[in-house]
């Protein structure tokens, strides 16, 4: 870590409230002194005033939390095929999926960009341009993503057809992208294989790939609600194991499964394991709400899975398992996910709802799902909190927070969060996003 007391660039946030259980340090307002991008004091405001040789910013009464962290996944189908002739359009849509992401409080991103024989390189051209250009000041915004990884993402099947025996040419597609500068992530979606067989060599090779390139590996996998099909999570594991991937062996890269609804069905015994498995591995679960309850929706001829059993239940599993389960909404306007924004707070007040979440344990189990624990899912994270969810600074933490002005209590940041937003990256203000509020009163209203 570099020297806090050496460098010049030096922030004071003033006026936050911070996220502690305790009631009483929760209604106090404090100030966050902050250098060389990380936290060097925090102190109670009016208390005497920390030297200002640097930016104040004022959090105006607001609650000041991690930033949080976005997946984003482009659109799939009929429209990938114009991708290659309308790269512009493209470059477009996902500027605006940072920009918008960045805006609600995200400043580390994971970005999947598809490697197919229908796109070909398109969206990883389009990704590694946007990563270089947002990470060298575009708009004049020094590396506001400082961890904006790319990940090469084979969402179709490896296998061409049931019978192949050899993989096909996606494959050889996802292995010549992985020579690209900047890509630190290699994915695939087992579960579009035509076999079990075929899914599992997937897997498989996945795992090679990422050794000989010393990659992330991110699956989208056990993506189904059926009992009769055995959970790949198994296979996942038991390859890394035999591959020596344990934190055991201070293994530096993660394992991240998206989605996997196959999970929620698991019994007490399974759930024991994976929590064995969990604990002993590098391996992450991120759940996807949105893309899960809308995919997972469909009927079937005994009725369908009820609402709450289409996605895993994050604040249960935490609650009940001690398994720690992240969350996101990582398609935007496609065929997975047509609904829904780019807000990861505004993610966790809708699943309140869904999970029955009513208790202040599980708002914090929420509040850390989009911001310390999904970080660490995709390999980002350190100890950045006092307490275990990391969601209060202490001294030496990195000093990337969104505050919101219009949101004095942590609870309110879950249940309701302000529209307006402050972010913070490495001790800098980099965006500020404010509404304007307007009504025409008259003798009607």
């Amino acid at each position: 870590m570099a020297d806090l007391q050496s460098s010049e660039q030096r922030t004071t946030i003033r006026n936050v409230h911070l996220a502690h259980r305790d009631t009483a340090l929760a209604s106090k307002l404090w100030d966050v002194d902050c250098q060389d991008g990380r936290v060097l004091s925090i102190q109670s405001s009016g208390l005497e005033q920390i030297s200002t040789s640097g930016e104040v910013i004022n959090g105006e009464g607001g609650v000041l939390l991690p930033s949080s962290l976005k997946e984003a996944l482009d659109v799939t189908g009929k429209a990938k095929k114009t991708f290659p002739e309308r790269v512009d359009n493209l470059y477009a849509r996902a500027d605006r999926v940072i920009q918008e992401s960045v805006e609600a409080g995200v400043t580390a991103m994971r970005a999947f960009v598809e490697v197919d024989t229908t796109v070909q390189f398109a969206c990883l051209d389009v990704g590694l341009r946007l990563k270089k250009e947002w990470e060298n000041g575009i708009q004049s915004v020094s590396r506001i993503l400082g961890a904006n990884e790319r990940a090469a993402f084979a969402q179709e099947r490896l296998f061409e057809s049931a019978d192949a025996s050899n993989a096909g040419a996606n494959y050889t597609l996802l292995q010549e992208s992985l020579t690209r500068p900047g890509v630190s992530v290699v994915g695939s979606a087992p579960w579009v294989e035509t076999s079990e067989a075929h899914a599992l060599e997937n897997i498989s090779r996945i795992f090679a790939l990422a050794r000989k390139h010393n990659l992330h590996v991110d699956f989208h996998l056990d993506y189904n609600l059926d009992p009769a099909l055995e959970p790949m999570i198994w296979r996942v594991a038991d390859e890394m194991y035999s591959m020596g991937w344990t934190k055991a062996n201070n293994a530096s890269k993660v394992v991240t499964l998206g989605h996997a609804t196959r999970l929620a069905l698991l019994n007490k015994d399974e759930l024991r394991r994976l929590r064995t498995y969990m604990q002993e591995l590098p391996l992450h679960i991120v759940g996807l709400p949105p893309s899960d309850i809308y995919m997972m929706g469909r009927s079937s001829e005994g009725g369908g899975p009820s609402l709450g059993d289409r996605t895993l239940d994050a604040p249960r599993l935490w609650r009940e398992h001690q398994i720690q389960v992240a969350l996101d909404a990582n398609n935007i306007e496609n065929g997975f996910t047509p609904h829904g924004s780019l807000d990861p707070l505004s993610l966790i007040s809708w699943t309140v709802g869904l999970y029955q979440a009513g208790r202040e344990d599980d708002w914090r189990m929420l509040l850390a799902s989009v911001t310390t624990a999904a970080k660490e899912a995709v390999g980002m994270a350190e100890l950045e909190g006092d307490n275990i969810d990391g969601l209060v600074p202490r001294k030496g933490s990195k000093a990337d927070f969104v505050i919101l002005p219009q949101t004095a209590r942590w609870q309110s940041a879950v249940l309701s969060p302000s529209y307006d937003r402050k972010v913070v990256f490495q001790g800098r203000l980099v965006a500020h996003r404010k509404a304007v509020r307007w009504i025409a009163k008259s003798k009607g209203l």
